[in-house]
């Protein structure tokens, strides 16, 4: 479970979940059911559906072509291969279903939270043992990278992570990575570690290149 700093005051233009500090503090699955508004289950599950889609369809045929004429060798590996190949393009640029459309949500709501603090990265975030079926990143928002700490800002409240605590910078995998399609960047603060994978590119192989961008990054912020 996520950590919780204060919730985000914020002037934007689309309304953020009240949040109730009370429930909140007796409750401790809270995190798994206040609903990101932005973030919702609709665009994980079709960052599944449309590459799930365009994989099985050659990839079905393929298969019972096999099995109908009983060879291996031709046209049914060839829907095989065709589904395997498309299913990986696919992924790459439909994974990240309405990514850009997020960020424009996301920037309405929590501008002003952004003002006046470090540079920002869009990024996808979870903590070891998070993510979901749906995806691995448990909420998608904003990496800020201010002098004394780190903050992660969505639409539903602001994350804290202390400079001072900030053990190590590395690469961990996750699904994405099953495909090279992705990787986290893993911070380790003192108490908690967190998993960020960057949103800024359109597509997830993009992401990953960029991803060595954001370590070097977060690596130089780290020091001394």
């Amino acid at each position: 479970m996520l950590a919780r700093s204060a919730p985000l005051d914020t002037r934007g233009s689309l309304p953020l979940p009240s949040v109730d500090k009370s429930i909140a503090e007796r409750n401790p699955e809270y995190d798994n059911w206040v609903k990101s508004t932005i973030w919702t289950d609709w665009r994980k599950f079709a960052g599944n559906l449309f590459p799930g889609l365009i994989w099985a369809v050659p990839t079905t045929w393929g298969i019972l072509r096999v099995v109908k004429t009983g060879q291996f060798l031709g046209p049914g590996l060839t829907g095989v291969v065709v589904g395997v190949i498309a299913g990986w393009v696919a992924t790459n640029y439909l994974g990240l279903f309405q990514n850009r459309k997020m960020r424009r949500e996301l920037e309405q709501v929590i501008d002003d939270g952004l003002e006046g603090h470090g540079e920002r990265f869009y990024v996808g975030m979870s903590e070891p043992g998070g993510g979901g079926v749906l995806d691995p990143h448990d909420r998608v928002g904003f990496l800020v990278l201010d002098r004394d700490k780190l903050r992660f800002v969505d639409d539903l409240d602001v994350l804290e992570l202390p400079k001072a605590g900030v053990k190590e910078v590395r690469y961990r995998p996750n699904i994405h990575s099953l495909f090279g399609l992705g990787r986290w960047i893993s911070i380790q603060g003192a108490e908690k570690t967190w998993l960020v994978e960057p949103r800024e590119k359109r597509s997830l192989l993009g992401n990953r290149k960029f991803s060595k961008k954001l370590r070097a990054e977060i690596e130089r912020w780290a020091k001394p």
